[in-house]
């Protein structure tokens, strides 16, 4: 076992940050760095619904879009809801993601 001299002698694996750097190149990289560097991110799988995108992100893009000033019945038509579950949402009521019409 390594002995550590002041500095932690544990050193991680990088190979994730070396694939994306291959996937990405430098530039897009830096970009990604930017906007979430230290975060966890979720990425769907290819070929994923894009309504379940929207079911994860649902009830923070209601309560956005709403303080924006959006119509309910606009935010509803956005994300392929009905009115009442926006307005669930905005009441701070838990409205399960496979309610979601658009789910599949």
């Amino acid at each position: 076992m390594a002995k550590s001299r002041g500095a932690c002698a544990f050193q991680p694996d990088d190979t994730d940050g070396a694939r994306l750097l291959k996937l990405l190149g430098a530039r897009r990289l830096a970009l990604l760095q930017a906007a979430f560097g230290g975060q966890r991110v979720w990425v769907p799988k290819s070929g994923v619904n894009m309504r379940c995108i929207a079911c994860r992100l649902r009830d923070r893009c209601i309560r956005e879009w709403r303080k924006r000033g959006l119509p309910v019945a606009g935010i509803a038509r956005s994300l392929g809801i009905s009115a009442q579950t926006v307005y669930r949402v905005l009441r701070g009521q838990t409205v399960p993601a496979a309610s979601h019409p658009g789910c599949g």
